[in-house]
């Protein structure tokens, strides 16, 4: 079956099928659960049997000729397989608990409404309380993105929207910022926020938050991979070559037992003057060498000179001071000497502007866009032809998205750009430390990276698009909402 694959033995909570992952009914998640096997049945094309608007083939009248009959049983067939198909993967997303609801039941329709009369809290009495208390217990524990636990407070607002117990924008600012809803990273940045609950708005404390947690990813991983540099340049250098020096040994073992025999044989024989003062010197000499040879360096394990004249051990401290000298140069710009940080840069903007931003779309007017994103952290490019600087990454950076899927970007670059004002004041800009992806959809511009480099973004009421001014309040660019997103106005799409 292509439609619903198994259930995934390292996720045995989850149901994962080709259009996405939904974790098992249980007592708690009916309304996600309901949610996204809805989007799943309509995905399939079978959406409208579990409602009940598709219905089987009418049967034949028992004079009816060949081809009618042929056509009816590729009909019925058909609908068969579809119903197969939906009985398969609401079967498959229950859990052993809850298939006995709909124990011997071959209607997709029968099941559903089984299901939701069971478990559907939301239509009785004191469902909404429930999940009320429910999205008041919610907390962040530190485990995952904060922009995955915005969104699932969010969907506890949906849920309760049409329900006697509604929950504002207010309400679920007043919940993040209580004092044990949030991991204790962000402790400090909470205290400032309660300050300004007066001024903020929903979108604007989650994007403060979302920003902070990704700085904070991205200092962590800069500081493990600085110590993880430190410590193998300091096991590298005092690594001994055990071969070289056994060999050594063995070598100086057969001069020492060389000379005891000789110095033997001499003795024993009768010595003129000129033999012992030969003698003599050559036993001088010997003792030197072998006094010597006693001398072990306990940095480098050869013999012949002490640890504190080492010239391995010279050569490693000079090369450990230029490097640190290089990580206290640079360590303002978070970079490392050996590579860069594998981080994650983030649109988290909304689940809708990812998902479509990753259909394989035949538009190119849509793929060749630049749309302006307040939840990138950076400017995101699909097409390598449109950079006029571009260079390969150290190590690469994963993109995710706002479902929490991951794209990976190689390389960054500089793209020029000629903005308009329907078709004239013509601008033109460069955009620097563009992240290239052939794997998205259409082009980013992060209002992040504008603000950073001093520019402002004015949205413009009543859909009116929103304008791009400099440092000095000078226009830049003008975007118009096209499909609920912001486009750019450019004077010409890079080929």
């Amino acid at each position: 079956m292509d439609t619903a694959t198994a259930i995934s033995a390292n996720s045995p909570q989850h149901y994962q099928c080709k259009y996405g992952r939904v974790e098992l009914l249980n007592d708690e998640n009916y309304p996600d659960w309901s949610n996204s096997l809805t989007f799943f049945l309509k995905a399939d094309g079978t959406w409208k049997i579990v409602q009940g608007i598709d219905t089987p083939p009418r049967a034949l009248p028992a004079n009816a000729n060949a081809d009618r009959r042929t056509a009816y049983n590729v009909a019925l067939h058909e609908f068969e397989v579809r119903l197969a198909k939906a009985c398969a993967m609401i079967l498959s997303s229950l859990s052993v608990t809850y298939k006995r609801y709909v124990f011997g039941k071959t209607n997709p329709k029968d099941m559903w409404d089984t299901l939701k009369n069971q478990l559907d809290s939301l239509k009785s009495n004191s469902g909404p309380f429930i999940r009320r208390d429910q999205f008041l217990n919610e907390k962040h524990i530190g485990k995952g993105p904060i922009s995955a636990f915005f969104a699932k407070l969010q969907q506890y607002q949906t849920q309760l929207a049409n329900t006697r117990l509604p929950i504002t924008d207010f309400e679920l600012m007043s919940h993040i910022l209580k004092g044990d809803t949030l991991d204790s990273r962000f402790k400090s940045i909470v205290k400032t926020l309660r300050l300004q609950l007066d001024t903020l708005t929903w979108n604007g404390l989650t994007q403060i938050l979302i920003n902070e947690d990704i700085q904070q990813a991205a200092d962590v991983a800069t500081k493990a991979n600085a110590t993880a540099n430190a410590t193998a340049l300091l096991g590298n250098s005092k690594k001994p070559k055990h071969s070289k020096n056994k060999g050594q040994g063995q070598s100086n073992h057969k001069n020492d037992s060389n000379r005891g025999y000789n110095s033997k044989k001499r003795k024993n024989r009768p010595q003129s003057d000129s033999d012992s003062d030969s003698d003599y010197q050559s036993n001088k000499r010997s003792k030197k060498h072998s006094k010597t040879d006693d001398i072990i360096c306990f940095y480098c394990c050869k013999k012949g000179h002490k640890t504190p004249d080492c010239r391995i051990k010279k050569k490693a401290e000079e090369l450990q001071q230029k490097r640190q000298q290089r990580q206290n140069t640079d360590s303002n710009a978070n970079v490392t000497q050996v590579e860069e940080p594998r981080v994650y840069a983030h649109i988290a903007d909304s689940t809708i502007l990812a998902c479509t931003t990753l259909v394989a779309t035949r538009d190119p007017e849509y793929r060749h866009a630049w749309h302006l994103d307040s939840g990138a952290t950076d400017h995101i490019a699909n097409d390598r032809r449109a950079f006029s600087h571009i260079r390969r990454l150290a190590s690469p950076i994963g993109i995710r998205l706002g479902d929490d899927k991951v794209i990976w970007a190689y390389e960054k670059g500089s793209i020029e750009l000629q903005t308009c004002d329907n078709g004239s004041n013509l601008r033109n800009i460069t955009l620097t430390d563009v992240l290239y992806t052939k794997n998205l959809g259409t082009n980013l511009i992060s209002l992040r990276k504008l603000g950073l480099s001093g520019c402002t973004t004015l949205l413009m009421p009543l859909d009116k698009g929103a304008k791009i001014l400099d440092k000095e309040g000078k226009w830049l660019g003008r975007a118009d909402i096209k499909g609920g997103m912001y486009c750019l106005q450019i004077s010409g799409v890079p080929s």
